[in-house]
């Protein structure tokens, strides 16, 4: 089962990737298979995988694209919702000391959710004329509060790259 699609803000060593997933989702790390190339995961790719994760270098201001694949059936009841999923971001990012762009599963190209080091999310929107270059650059954030179950939006910040 494809999971996520995570944009993190540093490339993150096959080890320490697969030691911080362990974590997250309660698995020994050697169950993780980390690859660079869809070629590798013939080689790479154990039968007890639980795991696999495919990294991708990217520009900007995220430098690692983590495309997630569930392969357990008990990790894939884990994260079949929203909080869930949100629960283990949150945590592989204060694992890793990155942020990390996630789908908002909105129809537009430029809006993701993003999760800050310190737990917090955003609703970010990117910016599009450094996304046509296939940079990832935050343009504008705001930050979702949780209010009685209900999330609620309040600007952060708007940048512009140059």
């Amino acid at each position: 089962m494809f999971w996520q699609e995570l944009l993190v803000t540093r490339w993150v060593g096959e080890r320490e990737l697969a030691a911080a997933l362990g974590r997250v989702f309660g698995i020994p790390p050697q169950r993780v298979a980390v690859v660079d190339e869809l070629e590798e995961i013939e080689a790479r790719m154990r039968p007890d995988a639980h795991l696999l994760v495919q990294r991708t270098p990217l520009r900007g201001e995220f430098k690692a694209q983590l495309s997630v694949f569930v392969r357990d059936p008990e990790a894939e009841r884990q994260v079949t919702a929203l909080e869930p999923t949100l629960a283990r971001v949150r945590a592989l990012c204060a694992q890793l000391a990155v942020d990390c762009l996630l789908s908002d599963d909105s129809l537009s190209p430029l809006t993701s959710l993003r999760v800050r080091r310190d737990g917090t999310v955003e609703r970010v929107t990117l910016d599009d004329d450094c996304l046509e270059r296939d940079e990832y650059v935050v343009a504008e954030a705001r930050a979702l509060e949780e209010s009685g179950g209900v999330a609620t939006e309040r600007p952060v910040h708007r940048s512009r790259a140059s």
